[in-house]
């Protein structure tokens, strides 16, 4: 599985990697430790990084978007994705 976040943009729900598991046999959980996806961070500048505990206001801010991405198709697309051109030049 492929794919780029613009985790910059999007930061008040975490970051999921939805798949669908194709062999047919399976039934169960993965097992603790499966690789299933990977991640790597791709900075646009260098990274001023910030640590904080969540205060109530974050915690509302995170619980809808988590709630919006979830329920509705197209959320993180229309939001937070970032445009890109169609070529170099644009």
């Amino acid at each position: 599985m492929t794919g780029l976040v613009d985790s910059d943009r999007f930061s008040d729900g975490g970051i999921n990697f939805p798949a669908i598991w194709t062999e047919p046999g399976f039934s169960g959980v993965l097992r603790k430790g499966t690789p299933a996806a990977q991640g790597f961070a791709v900075p646009r500048a260098a990274p001023q990084l910030e640590y904080e505990v969540f205060d109530e206001k974050r915690q509302a801010s995170y619980a809808q978007t988590v709630a919006d991405v979830l329920s509705t198709p197209g959320v993180y697309r229309k939001r937070f994705r970032a445009r890109r051109g169609r070529s170099a030049s644009e």
